[in-house]
C-alpha cells in the first residue's frame, strides 16, 4: 500500500509539472511516462490506474533490467544489547556457515552500537595484524594474507560465551559506585584482541556511534574517512578528525550508563601516540542504539558514485523489548524507580524508530522492485532481556531465540545470502 501511494503522488506531482512545463514550451523532448500519464483526463472522485511499478523503474533509471545487475554494496549494522550480541553474532555465524566466506568479505561498510561495535569491530581485524595477545588463537592467521580477517563470527561468539563473566565483573557494593560493573574485565579483553590496532587498519569501514559528553554532542568515530566537499555538518566526516585506537573506540561505544563509567580515551597521532585532545565518551546507544541512519548516510559519502538503489543494508537487532508496565505500577514510581527502565525504554525506543526510518527509505519499491533492507530482530521468547545475564542458560536461550527467527525467515535469509553470494569478491 505504501508503495502504491508513493508511485501515486510521484505521477500526480510529475503530471502536474508537466501539463504547466508543456503549456509554456514551444517545442521540446516529449517525455513518455509522464506525458502518458498527465494526458489521463479522470472524472470527479476517480483516481489514476497505478502504472507497472517496471515503466517506473524504467522513466527514472533507464532500463530496470540494467538496474539490477549493477553492483551492490552491502552494510551490516549490529545493535547494543551488551550479552544480548549473542544473538547477533549468531546470525553472523550462520551467514558464514551458508557461504563459507568470512564475514568482512560479504559486506562492504560496518556499523555497530555498543556491544554491537565489539562484534563489527572483532569482525576486521586484519589477519596480518601483529597486536593481538599470541594466546588468542584465531581462525585466519597471517598466511591468508591482509584482506582476510583474524577472527570468524563463530570465535566472536565465543568470546560471549566464555568470558561474560569478565566483562560484567561487578564492583564492590556502594550505593556511591558510579556504575555495577568495572571496566577492568572489558578493557582487559579488547587489549588482548586489538592492541594498539588504528582505526584506520580495519578491514572494512566501520562506524561506531559514541556521545562526547565533555563537548555534549553526538560523536560518530570512523575507520575510513570519505572524500567531502567543504562545510560537512558532522566532525566524523571530515579529514581533520581525530583518529583513535580500535580499543579505545569500542570503550567509548559500549559505556551504557549506570552499567559502566563513562571513558576518557585520546586521540592518537600517526605514531599511535596520544595527542593532548581527550574526549568524555559514554554509549552511542542512547541515540543511536540501533546505528543504521548513521551507517546508511556514512556509506553514501564513502561511494559517494553509488545511488540509493546501489545498497543493501543488513540490520541485527539483539532482541525486542517484552516488558510492560501499567500505568497502576508506574504512577507510584520514585526517580531510583525509572532509573533502569527509562534507559532501556531510550535506547529500544530509538532502535525502532531506526528500523522505521529504513525501512520506508530502502524497502519502499522506489529506487528498485528487490528488497534492500532485511532487519532481523523478533521478541525474546526464552532468553532474558537483561543485558547482563551471561548465565550458560541464558546464553544458549539466545542462540535458541535467533535460530527460531532463522527458521521464520529462510526466505529473507535464502534471498540474502544470493545477494550477498553474487558481489563481486574483490579478494
Amino acid at each position: 500500500m505504501l508503495r502504491k501511494l508513493s508511485i501515486y503522488i510521484f505521477l500526480v506531482s510529475f503530471s502536474l509539472s508537466y501539463k504547466i512545463w508543456a503549456s509554456s514550451a514551444s517545442s521540446s523532448e516529449e517525455i513518455p511516462l509522464i506525458k502518458k500519464w498527465a494526458s489521463i483526463n479522470l472524472q470527479p472522485g476517480q483516481l489514476s490506474p497505478l502504472p507497472d511499478t517496471n515503466e517506473i523503474d524504467s522513466a527514472i533509471f533507464g532500463d530496470s533490467s540494467r538496474v539490477e545487475e549493477r553492483e551492490k554494496k552491502a552494510i551490516l549494522v549490529a545493535d547494543g544489547g551488551g550479552i544480548r550480541g549473542v544473538y547477533s553474532a549468531t546470525f553472523l555465524a550462520e551467514f558464514e556457515e551458508r557461504t563459507k566466506k568470512p564475514i568482512a568479505h560479504l559486506f562492504d561498510v560496518f556499523g555497530g552500537t555498543s556491544t554491537g561495535g565489539i562484534i563489527v569491530g572483532a569482525l576486521n581485524i586484519p589477519a596480518t595484524f601483529q597486536g593481538t595477545d599470541p594466546t588468542i588463537i584465531p581462525t585466519y592467521d597471517e598466511s591468508y594474507g591482509p584482506s582476510y580477517p583474524k577472527f570468524s563470527a563463530q570465535e566472536v561468539l565465543k568470546i560471549y560465551e566464555t568470558r561474560g563473566d569478565e566483562i560484567f565483573k561487578k564492583k564492590p557494593c556502594s550505593i556511591f559506585r558510579n556504575a555495577k560493573y568495572s571496566r577492568s574485565g572489558l578493557d582487559h579483553i579488547l587489549q588482548q584482541y586489538f592492541g594498539d590496532m588504528r582505526m584506520s587498519e580495519s578491514l572494512k569501514p566501520v562506524l561506531l556511534p559514541t556521545y562526547d559528553m565533555s563537548r555534549a554532542r553526538p560523536f560518530l568515530l570512523t575507520s575510513h574517512i570519505p572524500e567531502i566537499t567543504a562545510g560537512d555538518l558532522h566532525p566524523a566526516m571530515d579529514p581533520s578528525t581525530p583518529r583513535f585506537l580500535m580499543r579505545d573506540a569500542i570503550r567509548a561505544t559500549s559505556a551504557a550508563p549506570t552499567f559502566f563509567s563513562p571513558v576518557k580515551i585520546y586521540s592518537i597521532d600517526e605514531n599511535n601516540n596520544k595527542t593532548p585532545d581527550h574526549y568524555t565518551m559514554i554509549d552511542g546507544g542512547i541515540y543511536a542504539n540501533n546505528p543504521s541512519i548513521p551507517t546508511l548516510e556514512y556509506a553514501r559519502r564513502l561511494y559517494p558514485e553509488a545511488a540509493m538503489r546501489d545498497f543493501i543494508m543488513v540490520s541485527l537487532g539483539t532482541g525486542e523489548l517484552n516488558t510492560v508496565h501499567s500505568y497502576k505500577k508506574v504512577r507510584k514510581w520514585t526517580l531510583f524507580h525509572w532509573i533502569k527502565p527509562v534507559i532501556e525504554m531510550m535506547m529500544d525506543g530509538s532502535r525502532d524508530m531506526s528500523h522505521m526510518v529504513i525501512e520506508s527509505l530502502l524497502n519502499n519499491g522506489i529506487y528498485t522492485n528487490q528488497k534492500q533492507y532485511f532487519r532481523f530482530n523478533n521478541e525474546l521468547s526464552k532468553a532474558s532481556h537483561g543485558m547482563d545475564d551471561y548465565s550458560s542458560t541464558n546464553i544458549e536461550n539466545l542462540k535458541q531465540d535467533a535460530y527460531k527467527v532463522i527458521s521464520e525467515k529462510e526466505d529473507d535469509i535464502t534471498k540474502l545470502i544470493e545477494l550477498l553470494q553474487i558481489q563481486k569478491d574483490p579478494f
